[in-house]
């Protein structure tokens, strides 16, 4: 009894000396990022669209839903993010784990023989057996006094926060940039379309250039002109053709298929475009994973910093054993004579450590700086992303109109070109002439209306997609 009483005025002394020190914790910074309260770039909205959890599907492009799909079950990238939370939760558990008592079972059965020689009778001489059976609990329990293992343990439940956020961030990237290449492509499509198009037109001048030159109304230099012509747009053929392949192929890795097998037949552009209005940056700051990835990865370093300043007091351990334990055979172990326990308890403060500690300090608090800096930055790119996503949708719907006018006005050339031509005022090149200028706006405008679907989509993933998480 007498011993117990010191244990407990031990523990007291402990426990007083905890409420009186306490853990000191090492203070948080709020960023200093100054935020807005609007878009540097206004642009006119009404009757935008809502973005559901499948935001992309507000372009009602079946061919790109099905990508969209295929890429969030197939994509290596975001297997690989999903496993990291798995990872993630793992440690979260091991962390946790050690503010409850530790209970194990320890079983053994030994015998040690050991030779007793005497140095007076060698006759008395003899060697001895001793077995020894034990069957016991073990019981540990770490009392968390000053914070460690709370503390650790929110810092690795960070960690596994941030995990969720970066698979979310890897699926906002991975069917944005599925839209985009599939916007691109189908540019490439309706452009190699047209080209047909144009190129047998070209055809066709060279053909009438050759004709009049064999008669002597022009000259070999309007031959080759024409010449050229074809050769260009033949050109322009190829390297349409190129990229094309080219961005079937990131396609292809994006859905998680090897680009050998994976083939996209040729469609049309779509001249649907929604209408996206953004949401105020605070909004928009809270609805992006990254942002909210690099504010949990923030605070967990923060709280790693009130692990590393724990290490300056004292830990205090109880144990106990409970269970048989006998000096003779195994028959005897579970009589009520072999009964065995023991409890304990240990404290243990580090007195010199040659720095051990201020290093981990230190190190905690660069890495939570560092971190800090890394989440003011992601908030700037956030914004620098949103604000040129506006001025890219502004510009190319600018681009889109004027093209569209320039479109109106080739084909009104056209026409008349065809009714001056079928009244002989004008010879079969003239008309050839102005429907190859319809033809190449009409090129230049799917590639306004293809930058113009390109920028919404860049739009919606700096807005962060949707609300709705997968």
């Amino acid at each position: 009894m007498a011993y117990i009483s010191v244990m407990y005025k031990n523990l007291f002394f402990y426990f007083v000396l905890m409420l009186c020190v306490g853990c000191s914790r090492y203070p948080a910074c709020e960023p200093s990022v100054e935020i807005a309260d609007d878009w540097k770039t206004q642009t006119p909205c009404d009757n935008g669209v809502e973005l559901s959890q499948y935001w992309w599907e507000v372009f009602e492009d079946p061919i790109l839903n099905d990508l969209e799909e295929s890429a969030l079950v197939n994509n290596l990238d975001a297997h690989a993010a999903l496993a990291k939370i798995e990872a993630a939760r793992g440690r979260a558990k091991v962390a946790g784990a050690s503010l409850y008592p530790q209970l194990n079972l320890q079983t053994s059965d030994s015998e040690s023989g050991l030779f007793l020689r005497n140095p007076f009778v060698s006759a008395l001489s003899q060697r001895v057996k001793q077995p020894q059976s034990t069957f016991l609990f073990n019981l540990s329990y770490e009392i968390d006094a000053w914070g460690k293992i709370r503390t650790g343990q929110w810092a690795a439940e960070l960690d596994e926060l941030s995990s969720y956020y970066n698979y979310y961030s890897v699926l906002l990237t991975l069917t944005g940039d599925v839209a985009s290449f599939y916007f691109q492509l189908r540019s490439l499509d309706s452009q190699l379309e047209l080209l047909y198009q144009i190129q047998f037109l070209y055809q066709q001048s060279l053909d009438l250039t050759s004709n009049r030159f064999n008669a002597g109304l022009v000259t070999h230099l309007d031959v080759s002109r024409a010449r050229l012509e074809l050769d260009q747009i033949g050109a322009d053929m190829v390297d349409a053709y190129r990229q094309r392949a080219l961005t079937e192929n990131i396609l292809a890795i994006l859905t998680g298929k090897a680009a050998s097998l994976f083939c996209l037949e040729s469609g049309s552009l779509s001249s649907f475009s929604p209408t996206i209005c953004p949401d105020l940056p605070c909004t928009v700051l809270e609805n992006r994973p990254d942002v909210a990835r690099a504010q949990a990865q923030m605070e967990a370093a923060h709280a790693r910093i009130n692990v590393a300043k724990a290490a300056y007091f004292p830990s205090i351990v109880l144990s106990g054993s409970l269970g048989f334990s006998n000096p003779n055979t195994i028959k005897e172990l579970f009589n009520w004579q072999s009964r065995f326990w023991e409890y304990a308890y240990a404290i243990a403060q580090t007195l010199f450590d040659g720095g051990t500690i201020v290093g981990n300090i230190e190190t905690a608090k660069g890495v939570y700086l560092d971190q800090a800096a890394v989440y003011e930055q992601t908030i700037l790119t956030a914004i620098k992303e949103v604000e040129d996503a506006l001025i890219n949708l502004e510009t190319s719907e600018a681009q889109y109109r004027i093209f569209t006018q320039s479109v109106e006005a080739a084909e009104d050339v056209r026409k008349l070109s065809e009714e001056e031509y079928k009244h002989g005022l004008v010879n079969y090149l003239n008309l050839v002439d102005a429907e190859r200028s319809v033809l190449r706006t009409e090129r230049d405008l799917i590639q306004a209306q293809a930058q113009k679907l390109i920028a919404t989509v860049a739009l919606i993933k700096a807005m962060g997609g949707s609300t709705d998480r997968f």
